[in-house]
């Protein structure tokens, strides 16, 4: 369990290389940028939803399936609720 809830995002793994990391599912992300000014938007991530992530030395990285990152739709509470490695970017 990621704790405390909220997290420092860093960067992106590949999701091919996260065997033994943990993976946590990450809340209020709305879109991605690629460029390091963060003013160009390229992936945008739909209400309700969230990115899978892992966890490794204190900090958070999105998982990339194949150059790209996926979301999934909240679908219960229990999604939301912070006892299922749920982490909140601030």
């Amino acid at each position: 369990m990621v704790t405390p809830n909220e997290c420092l995002l860093v960067g992106f793994l590949d999701a091919d290389n996260i065997i033994g990391l943990q993976r946590l599912k990450i809340l209020y992300i709305t879109g991605l940028c690629t460029e390091d000014e963060g003013l160009e938007v390229a992936c945008t991530i739909p209400k309700n939803h969230y990115v899978v992530g892992a966890y490794m030395d204190r900090k958070v990285y999105l998982l990339s399936y194949k150059g790209e990152v996926k979301h999934h739709l909240v679908k219960s509470v229990s999604d939301l609720d912070g006892k299922n490695n749920v982490c909140r970017l601030f």
